[in-house]
């Protein structure tokens, strides 16, 4: 934010990026106007885990296009999944977008390795009940990577907190694009 000038912003951050997100506005609450956070959990142990198999997943450097859309989108969206990643493909033989879609087992390693201490520490779960930073906490439904009852435990543990649980699983926010974002405008607007 320096870099850039930035003095203040709001901070959305969805799945891992809202592990950062938390951390930087219990860091630095001033730089935070309004706070989002999507599909993510407080750390510690009052972490609601996913299945084992979504643990696996998650994990796997390789796993398969069905796995990967077995964890954003619910099994009766599943199809426009795989029509969402045939667009992708598509787009990127045409060189629209680049074709980058691996990713290296070293950059898999490396985000077990910096979820791993996340979960094992209370830190962040102690220090979200004093956040002074208004926060939207937002899930899916259906989230088999990030239950929502960690939405719930964030909102519950944040002052003033707000919840808003939508449809869908881990990529709620743009299966349920229109509605996610009615939702955080009026957020950001208030």
């Amino acid at each position: 934010m320096a870099a850039i000038r930035l003095d203040r912003a709001d901070v959305l951050g969805w799945s891992m990026g809202g592990f950062v997100a938390q951390q930087l506005a219990i860091r630095h609450p001033g730089r935070v106007h309004r706070l989002v956070l999507a599909g993510t959990n407080p750390g510690g142990s009052r972490t609601v885990l996913g299945t084992r198999h979504e643990q696996e997943v998650d994990s796997n450097p390789d796993p398969t296009l069905a796995e990967i859309l077995g964890e954003l989108y619910p099994p009766r969206q599943l199809s426009e999944g795989f029509a969402f990643a045939g667009r992708l493909v598509s787009a990127s033989r045409s060189g629209l977008i680049p074709n980058d879609f691996h990713v290296a087992a070293t950059t898999t390693d490396a985000e077990v390795a910096a979820e791993d201490p996340w979960l094992r520490r209370e830190a962040n779960f102690r220090a979200l009940g004093s956040l002074a930073v208004p926060t939207l906490a937002t899930g899916g439904r259906v989230d088999p990577v990030v239950p929502p009852a960690n939405l719930e435990r964030i909102a519950a543990r944040i002052p003033g907190a707000r919840l808003r649980l939508f449809a869908g699983a881990h990529a709620f926010l743009f299966q349920q694009r229109v509605a996610f974002a009615k939702v955080v405008d009026h957020f950001l607007a208030g």
